[in-house]
């Protein structure tokens, strides 16, 4: 081989390198493998998405952040819708979320916790996963399976949208909000400056900022940009 050909060769190795660098390591392009349910319907378990810094980001799109573990201490990255931005007042009434007083759920497809009597379930095995069904203990209905059901498929029996009633409160977002709120009704809430919250589109089956606390705008690594 010439030795024009070999220098031709390591440049375009080194190139290829350099552009792999760019585009993962530098979060210019980078794939995600959904591992978790908490974007259900819109990104199953399982699919694949490519994330960029380059995207803008608003309410709606879907973010990549940056967040420590609390309790093994370690950075991992996370993706979850963006609801609410610095300034927007939240609120969720009666399971509906509204940013600055307007309903952003009714343009969302969502999935939410459904009561559904067992002569009803095999109306919606076919779109039922393990992941699906909620434990049941003693204290829940007996002659009922409490599901995960996209919304637009409730419909096909009798389910029932499970909802916190407003005067039951969540420990876990008592501790993070110092109120007596829970999942279902929660605010208002006045995003401060340099605060970002975000949700999951499984809304009953998310470990997102009402639970978690707001996020910082700094943390976020990247944004989706889905067709």
């Amino acid at each position: 081989m010439k030795r024009t050909h070999i220098i031709l060769l390591i440049i375009g190795v080194v190139g290829v390198i350099g552009f792999i660098y760019f585009m993962t390591v530098q979060q210019v392009a980078k794939p995600y493998i959904m591992s978790s349910t908490a974007n259900e319907p819109t990104l199953p378990i399982g699919t694949q998405v490519m994330a960029s810094n380059l995207w803008e980001y608003k309410n709606g799109s879907f973010i990549v952040f940056s967040e420590k573990d609390p309790f093994s201490n370690q950075e991992y990255e996370y993706i979850f819708r963006l609801i609410a931005s610095e300034g927007d007042t939240l609120e969720i009434k009666k399971g509906i979320v509204y940013v600055n007083s307007q309903n952003v759920d009714a343009h969302l497809t969502l999935k939410h916790l459904y009561r559904v009597h067992f002569d009803e379930i095999s109306s919606y095995e076919h779109l039922l996963t393990p992941d699906d069904y909620m434990y049941q203990d003693a204290n829940m209905a007996s002659d009922s399976l409490f599901v995960f059901l996209p919304d637009a498929s409730a419909n096909l029996g009798e389910a029932i949208r499970v909802k916190s009633h407003y005067s039951e409160k969540d420990a876990m977002i008592q501790e993070q909000y110092d109120a007596r709120w829970n999942k279902d009704n929660f605010g208002p809430l006045i995003i401060p400056t340099n605060k970002l919250f975000v949700m999951g589109d499984n809304r009953d089956n998310a470990m997102d900022s009402r639970f978690i606390g707001l996020i910082d705008k700094a943390s976020v690594v990247a944004s989706l940009k889905l067709n």
